[in-house]
This record gives C-alpha cells, sequence and structure tokens, in this order.
C-alpha cells in the first residue's frame, strides 16, 4: 500500500503531498519526508486501504492518517489519559477517533464509554471496531447537552470545541483536555485554563494538554 501519493487541493488545484492522510506543499518537502520515511520504519500492516493495528490486545482498522497518531502517542496515553481516571469509572470520550482510545478505556476498567466522533470515516471504524463492547458510539461534532450523560471522566481532543465548556459554570467531571491555543487563540485558552482551574500535564508545543 502506498504511504505517499501526489494529490491536487484547493480551488487552485496546487499539487500536495499525501503521506499517511497529512498534506504537505511542496515546499514543506523535508516535513513530508520525514512523515513518510518515519511511516516505512513502522512497517504498518494493510487492508482495503486501511491500517491494521492492535490496542490492547483488540485487533483494529483505522485511517492511515490515525495510524502513525496512535504510533506516536500510544505509550503516553498510560501516563496523561489516566490522570484522574479510576476503575469502574464511566467514560466519554470526546474525539474518539476510530474507536482506539474507548478500547484503552475499557481495558484499564472502564465501567462503559460515550465516544463521540465528528470525522464520518473515522466514525464508521468507531462503530466497527468497538462492536460488541460497552460503548455507544454517537457520530458529530460535541454539544454542551451532551454533558449530562451519566459519566465520571472525560478526554476531549476534538481540536477547537473545547472553547465550548465557557459556555457551562462547572465541569462536574474528572476531564483530561487537549487546548489548542493555536487554534482557538490566546484569551480563549488562558479563559479556559483559569476557568476551571486546568493543570498543565505536558506541553507538545501546538497544542497542551491538561487536567482538572
Amino acid at each position: 500500500m502506498k504511504t505517499i501519493s501526489i494529490r491536487q487541493a484547493g480551488k487552485r488545484h496546487i499539487p500536495v503531498l499525501d503521506v499517511m492522510g497529512a498534506r504537505y506543499q511542496f515546499w514543506h518537502l523535508r516535513a513530508a519526508l520525514t512523515r513518510w520515511r518515519r511511516a516505512r520504519r513502522m512497517q504498518f500492516r494493510w487492508q482495503d486501504g486501511l491500517v491494521q493495528l492492535t490496542v490492547c490486545n483488540r485487533k483494529v482498522s483505522v485511517l492511515p492518517k490515525y495510524a502513525m497518531m496512535i504510533e506516536d502517542e500510544r505509550e503516553e496515553w498510560d501516563e496523561y489519559y489516566l490522570h484522574g481516571f479510576e476503575e469502574g469509572m464511566s467514560v466519554m470520550d470526546v474525539g474518539a477517533g476510530c474507536g482506539e482510545t474507548a478500547i484503552f478505556y475499557l481495558a484499564h476498567g472502564a465501567r462503559k464509554v460515550v465516544a463521540i466522533e465528528s470525522d464520518q470515516g473515522a466514525f464508521k471504524l468507531l462503530r466497527k471496531n468497538t462492536e460488541g463492547l460497552a460503548v455507544e458510539c454517537i457520530g458529530g461534532p460535541f454539544r454542551l447537552e451532551y454533558l449530562n450523560f451519566d459519566v465520571d471522566f472525560c478526554k476531549m481532543d476534538c481540536e477547537g470545541c473545547e472553547t465550548l465548556f465557557l459556555g457551562v459554570e462547572a465541569i462536574d467531571t474528572r476531564l483530561v483536555v487537549e487546548v489548542h491555543k493555536r487554534m482557538i487563540g490566546q484569551e480563549a485558552s488562558t479563559s479556559l485554563i483559569r476557568k476551571f482551574n486546568l493543570r498543565l500535564l505536558k506541553d507538545y508545543g501546538g497544542y497542551q494538554l491538561y487536567s482538572n
């Protein structure tokens, strides 16, 4: 299966390099080649255009753009995604991807997971990968009304929708949230951190991971 291809993007049909689902314009060739070399080293197993991985002893099919992210971040899930989590908790997984983190929480003793994913392609795989498990799958963007679900813990990785929390007075669940400062702006980021007294877990440069 090809890990790199040339596509046209935008109204001007500018050629771009597609490397495992991430697109780079040609003046970003160095970054594209770096990603391609890493993908080659990982030696992914492909089937029908999807990458086959094993997450917590369960075989899953994921979109190429998620495969590298999972491989890059998987070792850190134990350290950061379990911050404040306890066995027996029910979990809301916002930005559930192809189901990899829902499976992760179940493997660590979650009673059930409410998995929310806005990407249609990922959502189809989310449902397939978690079939038969204690996972309720919801397609579409995160909405504040979902905070009414009976859950004890929330992991949020939805690249910008974290600003919706500014519309509530308090968050009763334990929370691990990615704050995308470059996307939502410095003012919104600072307001979110101060309002809910968030503590920094790790700074990834482009975004920061916090807990309450």
